[in-house]
């Protein structure tokens, strides 16, 4: 695979379509698959992306993680099948990337963790607000290697904003 990846994409509405105008400009990566149950996302998907002219469509999840010319996956699809298809990509030893929410139970969630569990293949997923300064802030509140008066600071900086914080 060297530095190529061949990509399937499962649901390919509006989430999906924003990933692909970021994806396609990455060099290395390839769109090989699309999978979606409604037929007219693949028209949306070509028109709007002509990078994926090409790529394989299907209606059926199962059959674009059975591909030979998949890597990887990105999975898009409505909260509701994520466990499903999250489960089946990793039976199917792909490398993945799931759209948040990750799941939607807990019991999902713990048996995903548990599949996981030495997998020895990418598994990412796309929740961009750890990256956030509020939620990061959070996080490193309660690092006890931290300097109280950063977060002092960082409130009182924050609150000239306008922005409301946490005390």
């Amino acid at each position: 695979m060297d530095n190529e990846v061949r990509l399937g994409i499962i649901g390919i509405g509006g989430m999906a379509r924003h990933h692909v105008g970021q994806l396609t400009r990455i060099p290395g990566v390839t769109i090989t698959a699309l999978c979606d149950t409604n037929p007219d996302m693949f028209e949306k998907c070509k028109t709007g992306f002509p990078a994926t002219k090409d790529a394989f469509t299907t209606d059926d999840y199962r059959v674009l993680l059975a591909r030979g010319d998949v890597d990887a996956v990105l999975i898009a699809t409505p909260h509701i099948p994520h466990y499903e298809h999250a489960i089946a990509a990793i039976d199917a030893n792909k490398h993945v990337l799931l759209e948040k929410p990750m799941v939607g139970s807990v019991t999902e969630a713990t048996a995903l963790l548990k599949k996981l569990e030495g997998y020895p293949k990418v598994f990412a997923l796309a929740y961009q607000r750890h990256a956030m300064g509020q939620f990061k802030l959070i996080k490193d509140k309660n690092d006890p290697t931290r300097d109280p008066a950063h977060y002092d600071q960082t409130f009182q900086y924050l609150s000239s904003l306008g922005i409301p914080t946490i005390e």
